[in-house]
């Protein structure tokens, strides 16, 4: 079969799973690339190719995995969505473009390691330095990130070079404080009872396309924001976020209301939050940041009600901008609270739109949300 490595389409199977035949001759045949537990939908996403008695192809059936989440690709300014181990583009219902998984050049993926206790490392995150791109592959509520890059020769096909914790990155503490992959590639993680976020400068690439990264700097956490659960930073405009959990709270996984911004972090500003962002609701789980806008997602409110809505607030002045609403809810389901820590990924388009995906668990989907201020 011609086309690229981890290309989908007509003819191009991946994990071969069950062939059917009707009285006229189609051939169907399912395909569940990640499976293999009696969780398959959580385990990995499930297609189903028809064929007509002469072998072409008829329609396919394409359904993603039970969570997950696709981020904006900054080389092809948001045209493509990276997953953990599916790419996908277009508009109107999207499509499946590739498979990032080669179990057999790979069979040591950590996503598809059935010994991995997440079983899902579907939340994808990728950044773009130069003509090389980074995947950071994690599950729902994940202490560990593993990381991928891409070369020519492998097409779509992510091949995998590290994770946090791990050798790479020198440490076997989780990352329980959050995490943060920023746009020069470096990297951000707030290590289990460290009181700390340790940034890791990416060094360079070899002649493969592998990342490298230095050795860590560590920041004290600020005393107004802890318990830390995330991070985002900005790395072309030198911002810092960093969201507070809940005080008191053993779930490490929560954010609570208060989110401090830190214009000019790497300047020096580790101190001087400026806004400081208090959420309207109780339980935000996600949130991402792009251009001058963070974006927040929710599990449930204080009143028990489901908040499937995102809120952007403005990085300048901490006010709430707008609150992205489903205004298609004819045709698209985006119902789904949010129940995963890195289920909202944003990208700024170079035209100024906002392209911010979430994670729809309810209905096994992705919502994408385009916006201009």
């Amino acid at each position: 079969t011609t086309g690229i490595k981890g290309q989908v389409g007509a003819k191009r199977f991946t994990r071969i799973v069950g062939i059917g035949k009707d009285t006229a001759g189609n051939l169907y045949v399912l395909n569940n690339p990640w499976g293999g537990s009696w969780d398959l939908g959580r385990d990995g996403a499930t297609d189903i190719h028809a064929y007509d008695r002469n072998g072409n192809l008829r329609w396919t059936l394409q359904a993603l995995n039970f969570e997950g989440i696709a981020a904006p690709d900054p080389a092809t300014d948001g045209t493509l969505f990276y997953g953990g181990t599916h790419i996908y583009s277009g508009r109107a219902g999207g499509v499946f473009v590739a498979n990032t998984v080669d179990p057999f050049t790979y069979p040591s993926d950590p996503r598809i390691d059935v010994n991995d206790v997440q079983r899902d490392e579907h939340f994808g995150q990728v950044v773009s330095v130069g003509a090389n791109r980074i995947l950071v592959a994690a599950g729902q509520n994940p202490p560990i990130f593993y990381f991928f890059h891409f070369n020519k020769a492998n097409g779509y096909i992510a091949i995998p070079d590290a994770s946090i914790p791990g050798p790479a990155f020198n440490t076997t503490r989780r990352v329980t404080s959050g995490f943060s992959l920023d746009g020069k590639g470096d990297v951000w993680a707030g290590l289990d009872k460290t009181g700390a976020i340790y940034h890791y400068p990416l060094t360079g690439f070899d002649a493969d396309g592998k990342p490298a990264w230095g050795r860590p700097v560590a920041i004290p956490v600020p005393a107004s924001v802890q318990p830390l659960t995330r991070i985002v930073y900005l790395a072309d405009s030198d911002t810092m976020i960093l969201a507070q959990g809940v005080p008191g709270s053993t779930d490490w996984t929560a954010i609570g209301t208060r989110i401090e911004v830190y214009h000019g972090w790497s300047a020096g500003n580790t101190t001087q939050p400026n806004p400081v962002i208090t959420l309207p609701h109780s339980g935000a789980k996600s949130l991402d940041a792009a251009g001058n806008h963070l974006f927040v997602g929710y599990w449930f409110g204080g009143s028990g009600a489901a908040l499937p809505n995102i809120d952007a607030f403005n990085l300048s002045t901490g006010k709430l901008d707008t609150t992205l609403v489903n205004t298609s809810s004819s045709t698209v389901d985006a119902s789904s609270a949010l129940d995963s820590m890195y289920g909202v990924r944003a990208y700024r388009r170079s035209n100024g739109e906002y392209v911010v995906t979430k994670n729809n668990v309810k209905g096994s989907s992705i919502t994408v949300y385009r916006w201009t201020p």
